[in-house]
C-alpha cells in the first residue's frame, strides 16, 4: 500500500475510534449498536454530509449496510448535479438507449434553448438524439424495440439531501441526537432513508434561497424558532433546502408549505455551524427543577437558567422529549442582541470547552443578519410529481 494511502487509512481509523469514544455508538439511521470490536474490524463506516463526492465532510459513523445503501442514492445525487451543469452549458442531457437489444449511451439536445432539464423520458421532445454507429442487422433483436432511460433520479437525489440534513442535525446534538432520532416524528425520515425505492416522504426537500455558506466559512444549520411548531432548515446543494421537524410524539410524513413563497424574517432564525458528532458545545440534561428546564419548555425557547460551568450564555432548547432536553449555545446572556440579526455560533470540540467557560474569545459568533434578510422558501417541491398541498384552514402557518 502506498504511503499516502496508508496515512489516509490510518487517519480514517483514528477518526472512527474518536467518534466511537465520543458516544457515536449507534447508527443514527437504523439505530443498530456498535461494539469496540466493530470499530477494530471496520464494520462501521464514516458518513459524509453532504456526500463526499459533493465535497462533504465526515461527520459521524453509520453501519456498513446503511452506508452502502446511501452510496446508491448519493451516486444519483452526483449524476443529477452533473446533469444540470452539463445541460446549462449546452452539452445536452445524457440518456441510455436500448436499441433492439443493444445498449448505448448518448445525449439528447433540445431544439429549445430555454427548455428545462428532462426528468423523465416523456420530456424528450422537440430535440435530437445522435445514435452514432449502429450494430449490424444480425446483431439486432427484432423482437425488441427502442427504449430510452434517463440514468438519474430526482427522487433519489431528494433522499440524499434528506439523509445529509438528518445526519447534520443528529451530529449537532451529539449523544442527544439519538433521542431525536428515536422520536416518533422522525421515524418516517429514517424509514425513507432505509427504503429509498419507496415514496414515504413528500415536500421535505424544497427550493429556496439561503445565505451562501462560504460567507460563514462553514455550512450552517438553521432553526426557525419563531414558528409554531419550530422546524430545522438545512441548506443543501443547488439552491435546495431540507425542512425537518424538531421531533415529538406524533408521526410526520409531510411538511405543509403555504402556496407561493414563505418568507422567514432573520429574527426568526438561530444558526449553528455543522460539526462532527464529537465537536459540539451542547448541553444534554433531564427535565427537572434543578436543570431549570420544565416540562412545558418549548423547543426554540432561549433560556439562561441552564446550570452550567460554560460561562454566562443563553442557550436555546433544540430538543425536548420524554423527560430530556438538548440545548445549544445561543448568545451571551449580558449582550444587547439586535432583534433583526441571526445569532450563529461556531461550535468547538468538547476538549476545548472543558475546564473553561464560553465567552466571546472562545466562541466565534458570525453576524449573518445582513445577508439572510432575503431568505425565502418556495412551495415548489423537488419531486415534480408531488407538489406541496396547501392547508386552507391554516393559511400562513406551517405544520408537520
Amino acid at each position: 500500500m502506498p504511503k499516502k494511502e496508508k496515512r489516509q487509512t490510518g487517519r480514517k481509523r483514528r477518526l472512527r475510534q474518536r467518534l466511537f469514544d465520543s458516544g457515536n455508538t449507534r447508527c443514527p439511521i437504523c439505530l443498530s449498536e456498535f461494539t469496540s470490536s466493530d470499530v477494530a474490524a471496520g464494520k462501521m463506516t464514516l458518513e459524509h454530509a453532504p456526500p463526499e463526492a459533493l465535497k462533504g465532510s465526515a461527520i459521524c459513523l453509520t453501519c456498513s449496510q446503511c452506508n452502502n445503501r446511501a452510496s446508491r442514492i448519493d451516486n444519483h445525487a452526483l449524476l443529477a448535479k452533473k446533469a444540470r451543469e452539463e445541460w446549462s452549458s449546452g452539452q445536452g442531457a445524457r440518456v441510455e438507449i436500448d436499441f433492439f437489444g443493444n445498449k448505448k449511451s448518448s445525449r439528447y439536445i433540445s431544439s429549445d434553448p430555454n427548455a428545462p432539464l428532462p426528468t423523465r423520458v416523456s420530456h424528450l421532445r422537440k430535440g435530437s438524439i445522435q445514435l452514432g454507429a449502429l450494430p449490424s442487422k444480425e446483431h439486432l433483436d427484432i423482437n425488441k424495440g427502442i427504449r430510452f432511460r434517463i440514468p438519474r433520479s430526482t427522487h433519489y437525489e431528494s433522499i440524499s439531501m434528506i439523509k445529509s440534513a438528518y445526519l447534520m442535525v443528529v451530529s449537532l446534538m451529539g449523544v442527544g441526537g439519538y433521542k431525536f432520532a428515536k422520536s416518533v416524528a422522525l421515524k418516517p425520515v429514517r424509514e425513507q432513508i432505509m427504503n429509498p425505492e419507496k415514496r414515504i416522504l413528500t415536500n421535505f426537500c424544497v427550493e429556496g434561497t439561503m445565505p451562501e455558506t462560504d460567507k460563514a466559512r462553514k455550512q450552517m444549520i438553521f432553526l426557525c424558532h419563531a414558528a409554531c411548531p419550530p422546524f430545522w432548515i438545512i441548506p443543501m446543494w443547488d439552491g435546495k433546502l431540507v425542512l425537518l421537524p424538531c421531533g415529538g410524539p406524533e408521526p410526520i410524513d409531510k411538511f405543509v408549505v403555504p402556496e407561493g413563497e414563505m418568507r422567514i424574517e432573520n429574527n426568526q432564525l438561530a444558526g449553528w455551524t455543522t460539526c462532527r458528532f464529537d465537536e459540539s458545545a451542547r448541553i444534554i440534561g433531564s427535565v427537572s427543577e434543578e436543570s431549570g428546564i420544565a416540562d412545558g419548555t418549548l423547543v426554540g425557547k432561549p433560556t439562561d437558567v441552564v446550570p452550567t460551568d460554560k460561562g454566562e450564555w443563553e442557550w436555546m432548547v433544540v430538543d425536548h422529549y420524554m423527560g430530556q432536553f438538548v440545548a445549544l449555545p445561543f448568545r451571551p446572556a449580558d449582550e444587547n442582541h439586535h432583534s433583526d440579526s441571526v445569532n450563529a455560533v461556531e461550535m468547538l470540540g468538547d476538549h476545548a470547552v472543558k475546564g473553561r467557560g464560553l465567552d466571546n474569545s472562545v466562541l466565534t459568533r458570525l453576524n449573518l443578519g445582513e445577508w439572510s434578510k432575503d431568505m425565502t422558501i418556495s412551495s415548489k417541491a423537488e419531486n415534480p410529481s408531488s407538489q406541496p398541498k396547501t392547508n386552507k384552514s391554516r393559511e400562513g402557518k406551517n405544520d408537520f
